[in-house]
């Protein structure tokens, strides 16, 4: 089972208007498809809703579009055969200064074996690449086609990271980066284009150029796009489609659709979702009426992304920053940039005004990205709203605060921030090593997070998640809190869960228990097992030779010579209650004495089994 997230596509096709221009309009919303091709398990719930949304806001607000002159295809009625169709004969009619919408919301994926396709889903085939290349080619020229796509790795189309270590990701991301849609059809077009150019250069100096066409999609390749039952829609569609009434920047009354991609793309409550474009020429189209965006602290966007964070210098007293205000319909979020120094704490908290504010602090890496390590909700819900943390930094740099409105009303949110050199760090529930730990109760769709400390030298880390009813997944990440992404993960039906880990590496590990369904009397045990690597090695003289070697209970200990096995018949093993190894906090001290001068005793955990 997989954490609820969004997979779906949405697709403008849009031609630039003149005074006359006739506009046209294909929407696509596909929440269901045939069981042969997705199973209902892997059904959407919102692309019906936002491809009517998009249709009626366009229709509304007045930049050309009719509803005699747009087509509706939702669910079975959107097969490949159909979509196709419907954009031929938008192509026949469309003549230089039309302007067309395409909008799909669906599935999408590629083509993991073989990366020879990229394709958005229809009900029931895959419309690759290729094909779609072949279709916005029948365009003429003077048509400024836009795509617009709302999927998970919408960027690049589909790349799933799941269960990958950090470097398997990276590695994964850099293969993606020849996944992205934009690129990937507009190679097509190109080479289509190049084709018709020696055939009969006079017919296609007719067709459109892939240079006419502008792109925006939902999220970066290697992003998630999410949706919310709270919204009804994408998030990515449902901030375009706020901007109809938000998101006239440049005061003339209009909204482009550039206006629209840029008010959307700093509004998506999620870190993890950062939504791209292309040819903002094109883009600038216009899409409709639209209100001018209010000025003011509730509408100031710009700190809704790291970038644009506000910088904060904590000192050793509390000193309050604000008060702020988010609206809860639209401005989801603050980021605040705050230095750090290794082992020193800090703390943040917040005085509520109105509203219920929640905080989330991350760590930034060229490699990573965004790696969240803490999260603060209400103190005392709902007697007192407000939220505290305290993070004891591992390295100096700087971490960035996020704050963002919860969202169970429409009331705007004011708060206070208040940020100081003090406190003691904030602990999650440790694992200890190889003991099961008794899990009550997880909600749907909430997690428990937990704790390990991973020593050096363990050649493997194991979690095993069992017992109980219900649907439990687990998350794994190394120096981070597994919140929008993971290293490692196990979704398996029912709360039978394990994720082995090779060779992992020291330090910080964190899992959370994600509540698919509601489950409940589980435990989670997590173990590390020692590595066979050498401890120490010695030259003897034919006295004594001490090695400390860190065991865990009941791990052996293994000794050998270079010239003689000691004892003569093989390796001789104590294990921690041996009278020849003395166990001090933990360390193993074993004495040896050879007869031999300059043989060469060894010490490992353990050499052999």
């Amino acid at each position: 089972m997989n954490k609820q997230w969004r997979i779906r596509w949405v697709v403008f096709f849009l031609f630039c208007g003149i005074a006359h221009a006739a506009h046209y309009g294909l929407f696509v919303g596909l929440n269901e498809y045939s069981p042969l091709y997705i199973a209902s398990d892997n059904w959407l719930n919102y692309c019906v809703a936002d491809a009517g949304s998009m249709r009626t806001n366009l229709v509304n607000h007045g930049a050309g579009w009719a509803t005699s002159n747009t087509t509706l295809l939702v669910n079975s009625a959107g097969t490949k055969t159909a979509i196709r169709a419907a954009l031929s004969n938008v192509a026949v009619k469309a003549i230089s200064g039309d302007v067309v919408v395409y909008f799909h919301s669906s599935h999408g994926g590629n083509d993991n074996l073989t990366q020879a396709d990229v394709y958005l889903c229809a009900y029931e085939a895959n419309y690759t690449e290729d094909e779609l290349a072949t279709d916005l080619s029948s365009f003429k020229t003077g048509v400024e086609v836009i795509v617009i796509v709302d999927a998970c790795h919408s960027g690049g189309l589909f790349v799933e990271t799941a269960a990958l270590s950090l470097a398997d990701k990276e590695a994964r991301r850099q293969i993606a980066r020849e996944w992205n849609i934009a690129k990937r059809v507009t190679t097509r077009m190109e080479d289509l284009h190049s084709r018709r150019l020696l055939a009969d250069a006079r017919s296609a100096a007719r067709l459109i150029s892939p240079d006419e066409i502008g792109w925006m999609t939902a999220c970066a390749y290697y992003e998630y796009s999410y949706e919310a039952p709270e919204i009804g829609h994408g998030w990515f569609t449902y901030r375009l489609l706020q901007g109809f009434d938000y998101g006239d920047a440049s005061g003339d009354g209009w909204a482009s659709f550039q206006e629209l991609f840029d008010f959307a793309s700093l509004r998506i409550p999620y870190a993890d979702q950062t939504p791209q474009s292309l040819n903002p020429a094109i883009l600038a189209t216009r899409a409709g009426t639209a209100g001018l965006t209010p000025p003011g602290d509730a509408w100031d966007y710009a700190d809704n992304v790291v970038d644009g964070a506000t910088d904060l210098v904590p000192s050793a007293q509390f000193l309050a920053h604000g008060p702020h205000t988010l609206r809860q319909d639209l401005d989801e979020s603050d980021f605040f940039a705050i230095p750090v120094k290794k082992n020193r704490c800090i703390t943040l908290r917040s005085t509520q005004l109105t509203g219920d504010v929640d905080a989330y602090l991350y760590t930034w890496s060229e490699g990573s990205g965004l790696q969240m390590v803490r999260y603060a909700y209400d103190i005392v819900y709902p007697a007192n709203l407000n939220f505290e943390m305290t993070y004891k930094a591992p390295a100096s740099g700087t971490v960035y605060l996020r704050v963002e409105p919860y969202f169970d009303g429409r009331t705007n949110a004011i708060y206070t921030l208040e940020v100081a050199n003090a406190g003691t760090a904030d602990s999650f529930p440790t694992l200890t090593n190889g003991v099961a730990h008794a899990i009550p109760v997880i909600p749907q769709n909430t997690g428990d997070d937990f704790h390990i400390v991973v020593p050096a030298g363990q050649t493997n880390l194991t979690f095993t998640l069992g017992g109980g009813t219900g649907d439990a997944d687990l998350y794994v990440a190394r120096g981070y809190i597994p919140w929008e992404d993971e290293d490692y993960v196990s979704q398996e039906y029912g709360n039978t869960e394990y994720i082995s880990i090779d060779n992992p590496s020291a330090g910080d590990w964190f899992v959370q228990v994600w509540g698919y369904d509601p489950s409940s009397n589980m435990t989670l045990r997590a173990t590390c097992t020692p590595g066979a690597a050498l401890i120490g090695a010695v030259s003897n003289s034919a006295t004594a030779a001490s090695f400390a070697v860190d065991l865990t209970n009941g791990a052996r200990v293994s000794i050998y010579s270079t010239t003689n096995l000691v004892p003569a018949a093989g390796h001789l093993d104590w294990q921690l209650r041996s009278n020849n190894a003395v166990v001090v906090n933990g360390t193993v001290r074993v004495n040896l004495r050879t007869n031999a001068v300059g043989e060469l005793i060894s010490v490992g955990r353990p050499l052999d089994r």
